[in-house]
């Protein structure tokens, strides 16, 4: 039985896009944002949006799935 709503030929395109952001937390004020603009990263230091702190920029490591464990939840 052929399904009415599927037609092979009529299989149209899924396309795709890859995005980099750069996620940055203020240590003044705790709050965060994200930037998608690679230009940036010619700063030596940054300012706050939230706070206006000014600030030496660190790039930090990551940790697949930091944060997201049972075990921190339960804490």
């Amino acid at each position: 039985m052929e399904r009415s709503w599927f037609n092979k030929n009529e299989i149209k395109m899924i396309t795709y896009t890859i995005e980099t952001l750069y996620h940055f937390s203020c240590e003044k004020c705790k709050k965060w944002w994200s930037i998608g603009d690679p230009f940036w990263s010619s700063y030596k230091t940054m300012t706050c949006p939230h706070c206006g702190e000014e600030s030496k920029l660190e790039r930090k490591g990551i940790t697949p799935g930091a944060g997201f464990s049972d075990e921190e939840k339960e804490k």
